[in-house]
């Protein structure tokens, strides 16, 4: 049986990503055209940023439930290229200035930030 913490973190994941995805089909390249050049891409970089935060946290995640499945053992997933750790890119805090930024956009920057933080903590805690 799957831990249910471990399956909480995945759905949150998963529906951040889900998000990230609907944004970027539906809403960025309107909200970016509606904006200078320069905070446009500001607003490119900071999806970019995200993206790469919410994949990061969710191969942590996948890697979690391999070795709560048996799949993986503890060590391998330890290994420098399986932490999250590895990747410290994606913790720098957010660059463009909230008011230069479509408001949608924001709420998923702040959320997948929170996220890769607190599972960033759970990794080194």
């Amino acid at each position: 049986m799957e831990n249910v913490f471990l399956a909480k973190l995945y759905h949150e994941t998963m529906c951040l990503l889900e998000d990230a995805r609907d944004y970027h089909r539906h809403w960025e390249r309107q909200d970016r055209a509606a904006l200078p050049l320069d905070q446009g891409c500001a607003m490119s970089r900071e999806c970019l940023s995200m993206t790469a935060r919410l994949t990061s946290v969710m191969a942590w995640v996948l890697t979690q439930r391999a070795v709560h499945a048996g799949e993986l053992s503890r060590e391998e997933a330890t290994n420098m290229e399986n932490r999250l750790l590895a990747h410290p890119i994606h913790t720098e805090p957010l660059h463009a200035p909230r008011d230069q930024l479509p408001r949608r956009l924001w709420r998923l920057l702040d959320s997948s930030y929170q996220l890769y933080c607190r599972v960033q903590r759970m990794e080194s805690g």
